[in-house]
């Protein structure tokens, strides 16, 4: 019996195409091994006092919740299964367009004795724009595995970016294709660098590419003298400690694209979808609320050593003027005060357990503050009061004390 015969430009393909679907595979399985452990199922946590478990209660399990269900297999395995496989299904189909031609895999005939045709009796507009097309091929599979492999090391394959190196792929002939158009039909006889550059560039980044076509559409089409649009108030990322280019352009793919929607993230959510550690991310968090509730104020206040929004809703309920506690004397429920308050505050919320049972401090701290920052010290004593209130607040203290901070 005679074995069918392969091309061996499809055991080529086949391998070019399996590279980045094993890389999406890899990740996955290490979100399944090892990442979706790092944080378990526990009931105590060491220097929790009775009332702190209470409040701190409700947000972890709901925080529990929310983990297991993004490491579920609904939550995890369809998309990174269909990720993988819609990248190697394009690369193959790509690369089996393009291979087996005579020369750089240029024509695209219908049969085999197509193939066989001199790249030279080809029209000269359709070789410029297969050519255009191998380019853009070529770089949309650079990109790929540039970003699969980098962001492999870092553990930090994400969905999003799994489908969206299978989009490259498929955009990458197209922008090739129409990068080509640019250039005339000597290209196709003796390709220039700038040819070569150009196309490989539109399939390495199409995104830039379609961007840059845009930005030169919109200069010919804007009407000259059209009233300028307001300037967005937006602060930046790189506003917070320890954010800088390479971050805030990680962070932008969750949709975080300034500190007020860095405010008011969901931790777990970020945990589990970046590579950053959860010390870090709520840090992040807690620093962009205090500039986004302060936005003139925060960097005096953080000269004054208020670092971020938890700092600053200590201040709420530990010790009035007259020295006692927000909810009285030395009932358990009380976090400042004469009497032996634990580690929760007025109403309840925790409150920094360093800080317990120290009365009177509180008037003359925010007092300090105002002055420090240049706020009226009424105002300020209102957000303290609403930030300590605040359920992002909350929520990241309960993770600060209840979550284990050693992965």
């Amino acid at each position: 019996m005679t074995l069918p015969h392969i091309d061996p430009n499809l055991w080529l393909s086949a391998l070019l195409a399996a590279v980045p679907a094993a890389l999406v595979l890899e990740h996955l399985l290490y979100l399944w091994l090892i990442k979706s452990r790092q944080i378990g199922e526990k009931s105590d946590f060491p220097g929790e006092s009775r009332n702190a478990k209470v409040f701190l209660a409700p947000t972890r399990d709901d925080s529990y919740r929310r983990w297991n269900r993004a490491f579920s297999y609904r939550g995890l395995y369809p998309a990174y299964a269909f990720a993988s496989g819609f990248t190697f299904f394009v690369t193959l189909v790509g690369f089996a367009v393009f291979t087996g031609r005579p020369i750089l895999w240029l024509s695209m005939g219908p049969s085999p004795d197509a193939a066989s045709e001199p790249a030279a009796s080809q029209p000269a507009d359709e070789l410029r724009v297969v050519l255009g097309q191998v380019f853009g091929l070529a770089g949309a599979y650079v990109y790929t595995l540039t970003i699969l492999a980098r962001r492999s090391l870092r553990r930090d394959i994400t969905k999003g970016i799994a489908l969206w190196c299978g989009a490259t792929l498929a955009l990458g002939p197209m922008v090739g294709n129409l990068a080509s158009r640019f250039f005339d039909n000597a290209a196709a006889k003796d390709p220039s660098i700038s040819f070569v550059a150009v196309c490989f560039i539109a399939g390495f980044s199409p995104r830039s590419f379609v961007d840059a076509l845009r930005g030169i559409a919109e200069r010919f089409l804007t009407k000259a003298g059209a009233a300028a649009q307001a300037s967005p108030r937006v602060i930046p990322l790189t506003s917070v400690r320890g954010i800088d280019l390479e971050v805030a352009d990680r962070l932008s793919e969750e949709g975080i694209i300034d500190a007020t929607s860095l405010a008011f993230a969901e931790p777990l959510y970020l945990l589990a979808n970046t590579p950053f550690r959860l010390p870090q991310i709520l840090n992040w968090i807690d620093e962009a609320m205090l500039i986004v509730t302060l936005p003139e104020s925060w960097q005096q206040l953080e000269r004054a050593g208020i670092t971020g929004a938890i700092d600053l809703a200590w201040y709420h309920g530990h010790g009035e003027d007259n020295g006692n506690g927000a909810n009285g004397g030395g009932g358990e429920n009380a976090g400042g005060g004469g009497g032996a308050g634990e580690n929760v505050g007025a109403g309840g919320a925790p409150v920094a357990p360093a800080q317990n049972g120290g009365g009177g401090g509180s008037a003359n701290g925010v007092a300090w503050l105002a002055k420090a920052a240049s706020i009226d010290e009424t105002v300020l004593k209102n957000v303290v009061a609403r930030l300590f209130e605040d359920a992002q607040v909350q929520s990241i203290w309960a993770l600060y004390q209840s979550v284990d901070t050693n992965h």
